[in-house]
């Protein structure tokens, strides 16, 4: 389930919101790996691609979780500079985390627990799309998550 939404605040700056949670199950069979939700990097900035959620203890290999919930905030604005060089600057904060209802095993590190980043960055409106650059830094996080500082992305988040 997902939900987003977007407010024009004042020219060219725009408040946006996004929120998305998930629940799987096996019905009497284990869920595979491949059907598990995995979080992080576009969707929890600051964090690795799949570096937050289970994770085994031994291999440090992200399990995926059988539920999740992430949301954000981010809020766009102009950066002084021409408006048809399509570059603009934000500041976003995000929150999510993924876990194993049925965590039975001690060799896997699940604590379920919340997931925060707060963070900076910028968006050029390419001729191909958007192209942009994120510093993300984790406030909320668990010793065994993985952390991404910086990302490069493309495309748009909703």
């Amino acid at each position: 389930l997902k939900a987003g939404k977007y407010y024009p605040l004042y020219d060219q700056w725009v408040l946006s919101f996004r929120a998305s949670v998930g629940h799987i199950i096996g019905l009497g069979e284990d869920v595979g790996l491949h059907d598990r939700f995995f979080i992080g990097g576009d969707d929890l900035r600051g964090f690795a691609t799949s570096g937050v959620g289970p994770r085994d203890q031994a291999t440090k290999d992200a399990l995926g979780g059988e539920w999740m919930y992430k949301g954000g905030a981010e809020i766009k604005f102009p950066l002084g500079l021409p408006e048809e060089l399509g570059i603009t600057g934000k500041l976003f904060s995000d929150v999510g985390s993924a876990g194993k209802l049925n965590a039975n095993s001690s060799a896997v590190n699940d604590t379920g627990s919340a997931r925060v980043s707060v963070g900076t960055g910028i968006t050029w409106v390419s001729p191909f799309g958007p192209l942009g650059i994120d510093f993300g830094v984790p406030i909320v996080k668990e010793n065994f998550d993985e952390t991404e500082n910086m990302r490069v992305n493309f495309g748009t988040r909703f």
